[in-house]
Formats: structure tokens, C-alpha cells, sequence
């Protein structure tokens, strides 16, 4: 039944979440409190996306898919705010990127857009994986993962800039935008500040 449905998406987080206080209150979990305790708390934060995604389907909202990222990533970007930690980061990271992906391409519809909107909605996506990306490099963020995953992304994107063949004449157009971005990197990371993972990239 829809009550029962909705009881145990609740119960399921609570669990999670009440259980990450255990490890504090047990003396031979003690060692790994930290470690268990944020265990707990991210599974009750990828629960909590499983019942929100169950509201939809049992009240047959029709929220668009992103409405029901949007929601997960809130608490997924508060957490990620409050305990620094990997899992979290990444988790908001993805998070983040599903719901800007799913307001442009959303799963119940079929868009056709034009070569110049696919490169600006991409465009989008690279300049926010930039953000994140200085963001770390002056220590505004400390997320070494955001760090090297937002590089690796931004530099996916400016590849894909580069695809002719997806968006004809303006890819070559972008070509000359990719090249200067790479151009400048590459000084950036040889010269300035010395980063080896960086150029590889």
C-alpha cells in the first residue's frame, strides 16, 4: 500500500541516520567511529534519493527527473559542506551534474536542439567544472577529488568542443577556443605552478 511504501522509504533513512551514532556509543567501535559514522550517514543520504524517487512514483507527480535530483542534491551538498569528506563531495558532484543534465535532456522528452545551444548547454557543464576546478587550485575548496575530477571533465568537454562532426561548422569554430584553453593550461602548469598530473592530462 502507498502508506507502507512511504513508511518504509522513512524508516529506511532513520535507520541509516541512527545508526551512525552507534559506533559513538559502543566501546569497541570506538576505533572506527569516524569512519562508520560517515558510512552510515552516506547511506542514508543515497536511501533518502531512493524514497524520493519513490514519492514521485507512488504520487505520480510527474516531476520532471531533475526536480527529483535537485531535491537529492541538497542535503548532498549541505553534508558534503559539513564533513569535507570524499564520498560526499562526489556524491553532490554527480548529484549536481545529473540535475543540470536532466533540465536540458529530460528522460520523458526528446529534444532537438541546434549546434549553437548543444555547445552552450556543454558549455555549461565546462565552465562549472572550471569553477570547481579554481576553486581547489586556490584552496577556496579543499577536495582533491573535486580537484582532479573537475579537470579531467572540463578537459572531456573541451574535447568535445573540438567534435566537428557533432557540431559541424561551429566545432571548427571552437577549435580555436579548445586550442587557447589548452595553450594556456599547459603555461599555467609548466611554468607558474609546476603540476606533472596536470600536463599528462
Amino acid at each position: 500500500a502507498r502508506l507502507q511504501k512511504l513508511s518504509l522509504s522513512a524508516a529506511l533513512v532513520a535507520l541509516f541516520y541512527g545508526c551512525s551514532f552507534i559506533p559513538a556509543l559502543l566501546p569497541r567501535l570506538s576505533q572506527h567511529r569516524v569512519f562508520l559514522g560517515r558510512l552510515f550517514i552516506w547511506a542514508g543520504l543515497i536511501a533518502f534519493g531512493a524514497a524520493t524517487a519513490l514519492v514521485n512514483q507512488v504520487y505520480n507527480t510527474h516531476a520532471d527527473s531533475y526536480i527529483i535530483f535537485l531535491v537529492w542534491c541538497i542535503p548532498a551538498i549541505l553534508l558534503a559542506g559539513v564533513f569535507r569528506h570524499m564520498w560526499f563531495y562526489l556524491t553532490a558532484y554527480v548529484l549536481v551534474h545529473l540535475t543540470i543534465w536532466f533540465y536540458f535532456f529530460p528522460s520523458s522528452l526528446t529534444y532537438h536542439y541546434s549546434d549553437l545551444k548543444q555547445a552552450m548547454i556543454f558549455g555549461v557543464f565546462a565552465a562549472f567544472n572550471l569553477v570547481l576546478f579554481l576553486l581547489c587550485e586556490w584552496n577556496q575548496l579543499q577536495a582533491k577529488s573535486i580537484r582532479y575530477v573537475s579537470f579531467i571533465v572540463f578537459q572531456a568537454f573541451l574535447l568535445w568542443f573540438r567534435n566537428s562532426f557533432i557540431l559541424h561548422d561551429i566545432g571548427r569554430s571552437l577549435n580555436i577556443v579548445a586550442i587557447a584553453v589548452i595553450a594556456a593550461s599547459f603555461y599555467y602548469f609548466s611554468k607558474v605552478r609546476l603540476d606533472k598530473w596536470a600536463l599528462s592530462m
